[in-house]
């Protein structure tokens, strides 16, 4: 698994934390909710990186880092 794919995977968890995963919903999200669902998958992306053979991190990995 690599950035881009991290990425994606942490967006998708973001979107679905806020239950945004249907077209309808989609729509609906300001750019806030948007900006902070990038930011969760560019957290998601960044710690696999540093991690040895791709070993994506937990959801309160990715909390943890967006916290500090």
């Amino acid at each position: 698994m690599g950035a881009g794919d991290s990425l994606m995977a942490g967006v998708l968890t973001a979107l679905a934390g806020k239950q945004s995963l249907t077209p309808g919903r989609l729509g609906m999200l300001n750019e806030a909710a948007l900006v902070s669902c990038l930011r969760f998958g560019a957290a998601d992306a960044s710690i696999n990186c540093r991690r040895k053979g791709g070993q994506p991190p937990t959801g309160a990995e990715v909390d943890a880092v967006l916290a500090a």
